[in-house]
């Protein structure tokens, strides 16, 4: 008798699930990589050392400049890394956001979220390597006008995710 009565409920768990929409990936939009555009960013990057694995942490100061979009559609932004601990490795890349907002940066967007403070939490995913070794990586960004991060998990085939880095700003 109880089996009967849970037949609605689980045809209807069933259609939810099986649904496109529950199934929907993530997308970011412009207005989210936009928190950060502009200057003064102050901040830090803390890594772990590919050798020794002890933590490092160095200045990190971070411009996004929005460009003219790319001819196949969505967002691109010029993004610029000043370390004033080690200006040698000073860095720039243009990076882009998909029409449909579903990859940023040459990664697929998993989540997007906007959290209880106001910050935006995207969360993307790619095959790469990291230390010579294919691995799946994570990039967390949480994204507001006066705070922003980048995590970069690692995760090694049979592995855990394990943090290589974060960068944390304030302005």
């Amino acid at each position: 008798m109880l089996f009967r009565s849970l037949l609605p409920l689980a045809a209807l768990l069933a259609l939810s699930v099986a649904s496109p929409a529950a199934h929907a990936q993530a997308a970011a939009n412009a207005a989210d990589i936009e928190r950060i555009a502009g200057p003064g960013w102050r901040g830090t990057l803390t890594y772990r050392d590919y050798t020794t694995e002890a933590r490092t942490t160095i200045q990190a100061a971070p411009l996004l400049v929005r460009l003219p979009p790319p001819a196949g559609g969505g967002t691109r932004w010029e993004f610029r890394m000043a370390y004033a601990d080690e200006p040698h490795a000073n860095s720039g890349d243009t990076i882009t956001l998909s029409a449909d907002g579903r990859r940023f940066r040459d990664a697929d967007v998993v989540e997007r979220q906007v959290l209880a403070d106001g910050r935006v939490q995207l969360v993307t995913e790619q095959d790469g390597r990291d230390n010579d070794r294919p691995a799946r990586i994570r990039t967390v960004y949480l994204l507001g006008e006066r705070a922003a991060s980048l995590q970069k998990l690692v995760r090694y085939e049979g592995g855990t995710f394990f943090e290589r880095h974060v960068y944390s700003w304030t302005r």
